[in-house]
């Protein structure tokens, strides 16, 4: 069961902090409720109730094996991760952080088509330039969405 502490004493402003420690924000605009439907009016437009996430994927190939790559080449935050082996790889990949190699700090292991999905908990994000691959041979790789 939630816990619920009204802000002020109209009853119209109040937060929640859910079973899952994540703050819920109720709000009255009048008499009405705010919601898709009736959004918050302010000066010169209204506050937006979603934000659209469209899903961005790519694919990386380890030139030299035993050689740490980045997924992508600047900061990128984003909540989820979902990674795939390649299917035509003959050896294994590697993900981790910049400290993967093939030999000595293998972190996760991926055979050909093998996958991973790595979320952040609700309010925080992965930086997807901090994930890192390796391969055992020249030239095999990952593809790779985050969202």
């Amino acid at each position: 069961m939630p816990y619920t502490a009204v802000v002020d004493n109209t009853g119209k402003y109040a937060l929640a902090i859910d079973s899952s420690g994540r703050i819920k924000a109720g709000l009255e605009v009048g008499s009405a409720a705010v919601s898709a439907t009736n959004p918050v009016p302010i000066k010169g437009g209204t506050i937006a109730n979603t934000t659209k996430i469209s899903p961005t994927g790519g694919s990386k190939t380890v030139t030299t094996a035993g050689t740490a790559e980045a997924l992508v080449a600047s900061s990128t935050l984003r909540t989820m991760l979902y990674v795939r082996a390649k299917s035509t790889n003959t050896g294994d990949v590697y993900l981790g952080d910049s400290a993967v190699d093939k030999t000595t700090s293998q972190q996760i292991v991926l055979d050909a088509s093998q996958e991973i999905t790595i979320e952040a908990p609700a309010g925080y994000c992965l930086d997807i330039n901090e994930f890192y691959i390796d391969a055992s041979v020249n030239g095999e790789g990952v593809d790779f969405l985050y969202v």
